[in-house]
């Protein structure tokens, strides 16, 4: 058995069924926007970390040419503190032992 409904009572259901479908279309748009914002972040936060390693592979290569700069040292080192500090601790930790071993190996020459 199907209940039949008043004119007014079709009406209502279907003014709800029009409210839902745009419920439902704003819906999609306000996703189809939180996707684009969050790419959009994500692609910034790639961009920075590009930039930050190209400076950084610059002043490497810039350090590898003859005419090397203590600005360039400084920089270098600077950057490598803030992005990697445990890196930066590594390599000041080689860096001492290459140092005490040219040191050692001098020292041997002399004698």
């Amino acid at each position: 058995m199907q209940k039949t409904f008043s004119k007014e009572e079709e009406e209502q259901i279907q003014r709800s069924l029009v409210r839902l479908q745009q419920h439902r279309r704003d819906a999609l748009a306000l996703l189809g926007v939180a996707h684009f914002n969050y790419n959009g972040i994500v692609r910034s936060r790639e961009m920075v970390t590009e930039y930050e390693n190209d400076q950084i592979l610059g002043v490497v290569k810039r350090l590898l040419s003859p005419e090397v700069e203590a600005s360039d040292i400084a920089m270098l080192a600077h950057m490598l503190v803030m992005k990697n500090r445990t890196m930066a601790q590594s390599l000041e930790t080689v860096i001492g032992f290459e140092i005490e071993d040219l040191m050692r190996k001098e020292d041997a020459d002399k004698i």
